[in-house]
């Protein structure tokens, strides 16, 4: 009978253990920087017609980079990831369908985890479109000076949110987060010819 309350009890831990998220370990949360210089400005025009059935949002992923935060994914193969944050920010057009969005890329500051922005991506809800990413960062403090710090995209959608790619210029692949960008996303209802 000490047996099966044993087994009971190490089957709760495992439980508990197992529905938990292990990135909101407040231990090793990252502190938001009250005062960040490094922004990728993302700024353009959603059509008004368009605009009450799609938002557009802007979503940062940051990670620890200091392996002693790591958490175990699979103990029995010695799996182990570092943890992760996402920020989701969402562009309010004004009555013009006119819209600017600041994402700070040094939101978080390092602090004992390292917590470094790692790639930031763009998601029209509501259109079935897939989030797509702006831009992936290179943790390396490097000069920047050569590589383009802004991006054109237009985007069309229809009475229905389906929605294609007119114009993409490609995403710069491993910049820098100690660099300044702005990129310009567009998305304009399809003409009906």
């Amino acid at each position: 009978m000490k047996k099966y309350y044993l087994f009971l009890l190490g089957l709760c831990v495992l439980l508990v253990s197992c529905g938990s998220d292990p990135n909101d370990d407040p231990a090793f949360a990252p502190v938001v920087n009250l005062s960040p210089k490094y922004f990728m400005t993302v700024k353009g025009f959603i059509d008004p017609s368009l605009s009450k059935g799609l938002n557009l949002q802007i979503i940062t992923r940051y990670i620890t980079n200091n392996p002693s935060c790591n958490y175990t994914v699979n103990s029995f193969e010695g799996v182990d990831s570092e943890r992760t944050r996402d920020i989701t920010l969402i562009a309010q057009p004004d009555s013009q369908g006119d819209y600017v969005v600041k994402v700070p890329l040094d939101h978080f500051l390092a602090g004992k985890c390292d917590w470094q922005i790692q790639s930031i991506e763009y998601f029209m809800k509501n259109s079935g479109y897939s989030s797509f990413p702006l831009a992936t960062f290179n943790i390396e403090n490097t000069d920047s000076q050569n590589l383009k710090k802004s991006v054109d995209i237009e985007i069309v959608c229809d009475e229905n949110l389906n929605c294609n790619w007119v114009k993409f210029a490609p995403y710069d692949i491993n910049i820098f987060k100690n660099d300044n960008y702005i990129y310009q996303i567009n998305i304009k209802r399809e003409s009906e010819e």
